[in-house]
């Protein structure tokens, strides 16, 4: 998938999407861990993506594992039927970020992705990263 990367000094095409940038923004999502939230995320058309979420829901699941193995064996069967059911779901939603952001090609985070078209790395505002989406679409540094 092509992206348009919006640096914080400097705007660099990495491929152009033609006119479909020429629309409103439509949806807006993020890509951080959870130690680096992101200011302005609190409107529900907003997706936020921890890309260290998958790690640690495992860390959550491993600490809850007995020492021993074949009693951890045991123990992680019985809950696979039952109560680690939500534990999966949680790993599936946050292995899909993980996912997402590999097919866009995302260098690095924080990423604030816009129509699945174009990226501004580095900020840690939203409002701030629209707004130089906004400026860079109409034309201005």
């Amino acid at each position: 998938m092509s992206l348009l990367s919006l640096q914080r000094a400097a705007l660099f095409l990495v491929a152009s999407t033609g006119d479909a940038l020429a629309t409103d923004t439509t949806r807006i999502e993020v890509f951080t861990t959870a130690g680096a939230p992101i200011a302005g995320v609190s409107a529900p058309a907003v997706h936020v993506y921890a890309l260290d979420t998958p790690a640690l829901i495992e860390a959550e699941i491993n600490a809850a594992l007995p020492r021993d193995p074949s009693t951890a064996h045991r123990y992680a069967q019985r809950a696979l039927k039952g109560q680690w059911r939500e534990a999966a779901e949680r790993l599936t939603q946050a292995y899909r970020g993980v996912l997402k952001g590999h097919q866009y090609g995302l260098e690095k985070l924080p990423a604030i992705v816009f129509d699945g078209q174009a990226v501004v790395y580095g900020v840690t505002d939203l409002d701030e990263a629209l707004g130089d989406y906004r400026r860079w679409r109409a034309g201005s540094p």
